[in-house]
């Protein structure tokens, strides 16, 4: 009798075990990606640089059935709006914007859906202009809901913040000091007219990778733009850019 129960015990436990692995696997993985974004804020903050805006963009394919965006819209986003755009005679894009007024941040979802296709490309952002201990609780809590509910598998995860200032600044001071606060390896620059960006690869960061030569992979990307009205902006993004600067 003993031997059953404790087989029992076992067997019950192994099973919340590996249901419990296969829950809060891709949430683990996906809340790496907020790390960088603590440590640009640090960074922004020493740096006396005014954060203007946050992003945390997901997309992949996804296999769509039948009546599967009603239900997202009904079961996740009821009080959103919602607009349908004909990109062409075979495709259509959903875009559906919500105010997450609890968080203080903005989710928007686009579909492009081609006709006849069983998958659609699915982009999901995350947008907000104030960053803390709160904020990024909030943001994790909404990623890893997301990730489980909209997605077949991790999608690519990009990350970015945005920081202006009211003078010109010297790209190469502050590439230096930004390189010195992560260990970043500095890989590739681009220099032109007020504007800079620097490609490199931070060792720490457990995030999406993307490579540029055949031995050499980035995972960050920083950007600085001079001789704008108001200044200057600096926008620093993971894996890499995929906003304007």
């Amino acid at each position: 009798m003993n031997k059953i129960y404790k087989k029992a015990i076992i067997s019950i436990s192994l099973l919340i075990f590996f249901m419990n692995l296969n829950l809060t696997a891709p949430e683990a993985e996906a809340s790496h990606h907020l790390q960088p974004l603590n440590e640009i804020y640090s960074f922004f903050q020493n740096e006396q640089l005014k954060l203007t805006e946050w992003q945390v963009l997901m997309r992949d394919k996804v296999k769509l059935e039948s009546g599967s965006v009603e239900q997202i819209l009904n079961r996740q986003f009821p009080d959103a709006s919602v607009d349908v755009q004909k990109l062409d005679n075979q495709a259509e894009k959903i875009i559906i914007n919500n105010h997450n007024k609890i968080g203080g941040f903005t989710e928007q979802l686009s579909i492009v859906h081609q006709k006849n296709s069983a998958t659609a490309e699915f982009k999901y952002v995350l947008t907000g202009k104030k960053w803390g201990e709160n904020v990024e609780k909030r943001v994790r809590q909404t990623l890893n809901q997301q990730v489980l509910r909209l997605f077949d598998k991790m999608p690519a995860i990009f990350t970015c913040m945005r920081a202006q200032t009211s003078d010109n600044i010297k790209s190469n001071y502050l590439v230096d000091k930004f390189q010195e606060q992560t260990n970043m390896d500095k890989l590739k620059t681009l220099n032109e007219k007020n504007f800079n960006t620097v490609s490199g690869y931070i060792h720490k960061w457990t995030i999406d990778e993307i490579p540029i030569s055949q031995r050499e992979k980035m995972n960050v990307q920083m950007a600085v733009r001079n001789g704008l009205a108001h200044g200057s902006n600096v926008i620093i993004g993971t894996p890499i850019l995929v906003t304007e600067y």
